[in-house]
């Protein structure tokens, strides 16, 4: 790919995998839905308010969580940022001004969630859980 951008990203968890590749800015986190009490804290201590509002079940601790990972991934910066002032909630994310975008999928055991630097394209995705 001669001198076109081309960006990547992956996830993993347990044994799944999911990758990001795509001519814009990208991430993609892969969680497996598990009992978040232990992680609760996390939240209380940098989860955005109204992330913590949000949550009311396991599957929205995961939802937030991946939707946030992925946007710190496509970042760049991953967890070593601070990520209380992101707030997941919402599909669209401004920060450092950069604009990205953000989806999430579900299955029974599953959550992945990626964010994309917004753009004048559509990414297809293709996911297999």
């Amino acid at each position: 790919l001669p001198n076109a951008e081309f960006y990547f990203n992956l996830s993993r968890s347990g044994n799944q995998l999911a990758f990001y590749f795509g001519p814009a800015e990208g991430g993609v986190d892969l969680e497996t839905i598990r009992p978040s009490a232990p992680f609760i804290e996390i939240a209380k201590q940098h989860f955005h308010a109204n992330e913590q509002n949000f949550i009311a079940s396991d599957e929205d601790f995961f939802t937030i969580w991946t939707r946030k990972e992925s946007v710190l991934k496509a970042m760049g910066t991953g967890l070593q940022s601070t990520i209380s002032d992101l707030d997941a909630t919402e599909s669209t994310i401004k920060k450092d001004g950069h604009t990205y975008q953000i989806a999430s999928y579900q299955s029974d055991e599953k959550l992945i969630s990626f964010a994309m630097s917004q753009s004048d394209f559509e990414t297809p995705i293709c996911l297999s859980l």
